[in-house]
């Protein structure tokens, strides 16, 4: 009865327009703010969007498991090594290596790495390198199923011949950073361009689908970052429907890195906060693996800092005790609905 008492005394009943008046207040006494798309938001909403008709029913069905993968540039195959090596011995759930050279020993930079006991995911900014990577493992793991993905900076890799059978995410995509919405009409675009090749080359579409995954920066906007990936993954979704394929929305491998970020205001320790923050709207969003990237990767310290923000919240904060933390929150189930209009807005001007 002393609880309730103080509940009411210091918690007064609040009504519909006192938090539409704090709601504007927070936003510049203003009942809308925009986005870098052209999209007008409320600031305060008392009612789910309603269903838009090109959307098939789309529901996050469990729980998702996300890893933690840190990154690793690629100059010289034993340095590399050395420093995958030391982030896996610190609990680092993978490894993203962005490879920089024509040609890359794969045999010494995965060497004491046991892949099908980790996640590893690749960069390739060669043609050359997927198919030496393709070759590497279908001579060290034949027929096994790997965790990982091999992400394309040029499209033209990802339209090499596919041969023999792939055990891994091969088709990823890398997105580079624009608008959330323009962002998302550009993996799409590829995707289909990418489907579209293989499938005239004679490869099953499930095939090519199955092996499909997208690498998305994270920037500095907490709500449109996880609204971009929620509505991403949504509109994957819609296109697999249109292929006839049999694919659930968390199928779809999505990747996120968080770009290190650098403000006058807050240094020392600005990319940590900015990298804190993408970590947890990346799992919010529904990320399968997430990389924050460090300020300086020559610095034994930064990729150590860059590692252990996304560990905290994947071991600590218990973010994803939920399948969808963020179900039945208005603001980000409408800002999914204007993002998920424009994108596919420019995704069907764009493909015609």
């Amino acid at each position: 009865m002393l609880f309730d008492k103080l509940l009411r005394e210091n918690f007064l009943p609040s009504s519909l327009a006192d938090w539409r008046h704090l709601a504007q207040a927070e936003g510049g006494h203003s009942n809308t703010w925009h986005t870098a798309d052209g999209l007008s938001l409320s600031a305060y909403y008392t009612q789910p969007p309603a269903q838009q008709n090109f959307l098939q029913t789309f529901h996050h069905r469990t729980a998702h498991t996300w890893r933690n993968m840190a990154h690793v540039t690629v100059h010289d195959e034993q340095h590399a090594n050395d420093a995958a090596l030391r982030h896996l011995h610190h609990e680092a759930d993978g490894i993203l290596f962005t490879l920089t050279k024509p040609d890359v020993n794969f045999s010494t930079l995965l060497k004491n790495i046991s892949w099908p006991h980790c996640a590893l995911s690749f960069v390739v900014t060669h043609a050359a390198q997927a198919s030496q990577l393709h070759n590497y493992i279908n001579s060290s793991y034949p027929g096994l199923k790997l965790s990982g993905c091999v992400f394309h900076k040029s499209e033209s890799s990802a339209l090499l011949p596919i041969h023999g059978v792939v055990h891994y995410t091969s088709l990823g995509i890398t997105v580079p950073s624009s608008t959330p919405a323009v962002e998302i009409a550009d993996a799409l675009i590829k995707a289909t361009r990418i489907i579209n090749h293989h499938v005239q080359a004679g490869v099953l579409v499930d095939n090519i689908i199955e092996h499909i995954g997208f690498c998305i920066n994270i920037e500095q906007d907490f709500l449109q970052s996880i609204a971009k990936l929620k509505t991403l993954r949504m509109l994957w979704y819609q296109v697999t429907q249109a292929y006839g394929v049999n694919y659930l929305p968390e199928n779809l491998p999505m990747h996120t890195l968080s770009p290190a970020w650098h403000n006058e205001a807050y240094e020392p320790q600005g990319n940590l906060i900015k990298g804190t923050l993408a970590a947890a709207a990346a799992m919010l969003g529904g990320c399968n693996a997430h990389t924050t990237m460090p300020d300086d990767e020559s610095d034994m310290m930064q990729p150590r800092i860059a590692r252990n923000t996304a560990m905290i919240l994947h071991d600590e904060a218990h973010l994803l005790q939920v399948s969808d933390a963020l179900a039945g929150a208005f603001v980000i189930e409408h800002m999914v609905d204007a993002l998920a209009q424009k994108s596919w807005q420019l995704f069907t001007q764009q493909s015609q």
